[in-house]
């Protein structure tokens, strides 16, 4: 489901911003170890680097199915840091304003925009721009191993993470009213 999201923020952007090339984007940890994992150059980046559970959709009830009364999935608020490894910067800039331009158009994605695999899980998918602060920034950066270089942080929600348990506890079989009276 993370994975499926990520394909469904890189596939959106690849057919809002064919100018780039069929492989223009690549999903990243942007983690370094010790010189490994470098950034692809001249690409830009798509990194998960936070999954919350979503506040507003945290105490759903359970939900009828054939297999009686289940768990909703989780929902999550999932954070992405994008930006455009390059050393040339006017290019960053235009390749993150274009970035930017697509998510301010289109703020919803829908059905024909989905991962496959997100079908049935999501109706649609909402991405907004975060204003982390400077210091959000700096420590966000530093565990990555990273120097600070120009990004846009985005949210997606919500994203469902399904049950791993697929029994319900059953259908109510039997209903009981006792009324007793005060003596």
């Amino acid at each position: 489901m993370l994975l499926a999201t990520s394909r469904t923020l890189q596939d959106f952007l690849l057919s809002r911003i064919p100018e780039g090339g069929a492989d223009w984007i690549d999903i990243h940890s942007l983690h370094e170890d010790a010189g490994s994992n470098p950034l692809p150059v001249n690409r830009l980046v798509l990194c998960l680097y936070s999954v919350v559970p979503d506040p507003h959709l945290r105490n759903r009830p359970k939900v009828h199915t054939d297999r009686g009364f289940v768990r909703p999935p989780m929902a999550v608020l999932l954070r992405y840091l994008v930006t455009y490894n390059s050393d040339d910067h006017p290019e960053a800039q235009e390749r993150t304003a274009r970035v930017l331009e697509a998510f301010h158009t289109r703020p919803i994605l829908g059905p024909p925009d989905l991962d496959p695999e997100l079908s049935g899980l999501v109706r649609e998918l909402s991405v907004r721009i975060l204003s982390p602060s400077m210091e959000e920034m700096n420590q966000l950066w530093t565990a990555l191993n990273r120097p600070l270089r120009l990004s846009l942080y985005l949210e997606v929600t919500p994203a469902f993470v399904p049950n791993l348990e697929a029994e319900g506890e059953g259908p109510v079989r039997e209903r009981e009213l006792r009324l007793e009276t005060a003596r």
